[in-house]
């Protein structure tokens, strides 16, 4: 597809002699499926060293990939997405999800057929790139070296659309071709509506100021170019409105509760963005040996290379394609850590685009007699911090275990045998497990989970947080799970009565367990909870 398209050329007055002229200058030194394969290959030998992460219990059963389960169970209780019960993500990772488990039964097979074919997607992007970067052998090497940096090995699945989708709207970009990049970006806006809409806009404006620089200045030239992307959104808009209903589209369209959260749990590059390039322990190894060292050294690059690319275009008042892809990936870089930085481990979502930017950067930019040595530098880097993940991949290796008690996934070994003791609780009692994780129930039927998408602060609705009190006063035993964030748990005033009005029978290093009657005790013998005072500031 992409040789047709670039065979056909570019309307408008489009410079792409400069483009021609770097990707065109050297023989190709290993043909496209040799290069497919080789990244392909190597994306699979990192899944299988990362094997304890890839079946990794927490992922899949505390963590965000378990809550998008719990998701699908809420649509058959006849809870609107984003109406009756919280939810800020896109419509269409939840679609494919209900009709993929609807096909294949719910659990983590289906998703993770899905992460293979994000492999292989992905595989194809990093060849397409590197048919367009100079065709010498080592920006092929530079690409496999850092392997682990572009590919987040256990995926959470509304990522790998927006990943996905913006990767090849960018190629897309690269090719000269903003019409399709712009209707390729509407995947990821309907998926997590953040930087693709981002994407998205960029892309709209610049197909107005390809109109303007060209010749033909007419309305005609503008809509035929708007057309592929207005479809596209269009279609995808009109398929998850008649699935989900207009109140959950409109409810989901746009990232305002997602912003509202950000603000309320004080989510963002100056909080937990520092906890990323500046942790409490191991600083100066975490900083080389970790990813921040490369992560800032990238930064920069992008957003110098981004800058001379506008500089130029300004200048020649004109656009090319080479530059306004390394420009994009600056300008969503920028946007990125100003206003849509989440967790502290976010970064890994995006660096594939970062490295992207960075390289072709390298190769636009950098006279070439002092290419091979930037190029080295930063891939040197990128070498350094895969230390972080090696440990942190041996260590689970090394301390975790597969048992029936783990549903067959790979848990820490000390974590499971005090699960073990919960699920022996869960036999004899109702017990209601408290947990950041709220698809657990799915792999524990006899653990009761929260009906909600996520038990965080300002992620429940009036009516979310009545349905939780509600299961909270059914149950025999409550279990608050100390592996995750547990602020609303602690806080909130109403969950802190009915758990007051509970005995705390057993504190452990990952579990707090409160019981209604329990046998043999007195009231003088419950504990205290230990985390109330430091819920309320005390």
């Amino acid at each position: 597809m992409f040789d047709s398209i670039r065979r056909g050329g570019f309307t408008g007055s489009i410079e792409m002699d400069s483009m021609r002229r770097l990707f065109q200058k050297h023989a190709q030194p290993f043909g496209r499926a040799f290069t497919f394969a080789a990244i392909l290959a190597s994306f699979g030998i990192l899944a299988l060293l990362s094997w304890p992460i890839l079946f990794s219990l927490d992922l899949w059963v505390f963590k965000d990939r378990g809550n998008l389960l719990n998701l699908d169970y809420l649509l058959d209780m006849g809870l609107r997405p984003g109406v009756d019960t919280y939810y800020s993500y896109g419509l269409l990772p939840v679609l494919i999800q209900h009709y993929l488990f609807a096909e294949f039964g719910r659990g983590y097979w289906p998703m993770l057929a899905c992460t293979l074919v994000y492999y292989v997607v992905m595989a194809g992007f990093w060849t397409l790139v590197l048919a367009r970067l100079p065709h010498e052998r080592i920006w092929f090497f530079a690409v496999i070296a850092m392997i682990p940096i572009l590919l987040w090995v256990n995926p959470n699945f509304p990522y790998c659309l927006v990943v996905a989708s913006m990767s090849f709207a960018l190629l897309l970009v690269l090719e000269g071709r903003f019409d399709l990049a712009f209707a390729v970006s509407a995947i990821g806006a309907v998926s997590v509506e953040s930087l693709p809409l981002v994407l998205a806009a960029l892309l709209f404006v610049l197909i107005v100021i390809e109109r303007r620089l060209g010749q033909d200045h007419s309305l005609r030239v503008l809509i035929r170019r708007l057309v592929p992307g207005g479809l596209a959104f269009l279609l995808l808009a009109g398929l998850l409105t008649a699935v989900f209903g207009w109140r959950s589209m409109l409810a989901t369209a746009l990232p305002l509760q997602g912003a509202k959260f950000y603000k309320a749990a004080h989510v963002g590059f100056l909080t937990t963005g520092m906890e990323f390039l500046y942790p409490m322990e191991n600083r100066i190894p975490h900083f080389i040996f970790g990813r921040p060292a490369w992560w800032i050294a990238s930064s920069i690059l992008l957003v110098i290379f981004g800058s001379f690319a506008a500089v130029r275009m300004i200048r020649r008042r004109s656009l090319d394609p080479a530059e306004i892809f390394v420009l994009l990936c600056a300008l969503i870089h920028v946007v990125f850590v100003s206003f849509a930085y989440g967790s502290p481990t976010q970064h890994v979502v995006f660096d594939p685009l970062l490295a992207a930017g960075v390289l072709v950067g390298i190769a636009m930019t950098v006279p070439a007699r002092l290419r091979a040595a930037l190029l080295a530098v930063f891939v040197g880097l990128g070498v350094l911090s895969h230390g972080a993940q090696a440990r942190a991949t041996w260590l689970a290796w090394r301390g975790s275990t597969s048992s029936a008690t783990t549903a067959g996934l790979y848990a820490d070994a000390a974590w499971a045998a005090e699960w073990s003791k919960i699920l022996n609780l869960a036999s004899r009692n109702r017990l209601l497990l408290l947990s950041y994780g709220t698809g657990v129930h799915h792999y524990f039927p006899s653990v009761e989970s929260p009906n909600v998408w996520y038990l965080q602060i300002a992620q429940l609705f009036p009516s979310d947080k009545q349905r939780v009190l509600t299961q909270m006063k059914g149950a025999d035993v409550l279990v608050e799970d100390l592996s995750g964030a547990t602020i609303v748990i602690d806080s909130d005033p109403a969950f802190r009565r009915e758990l007051d009005s509970l005995c705390l029978t057993d504190v452990t290093a990952n579990f707090q367990i409160w019981r209604r009657h329990p046998p043999g005790t007195e009231a003088a013998d419950c504990k205290t909870n230990p985390r109330a005072a430091t819920a309320t500031g005390g």
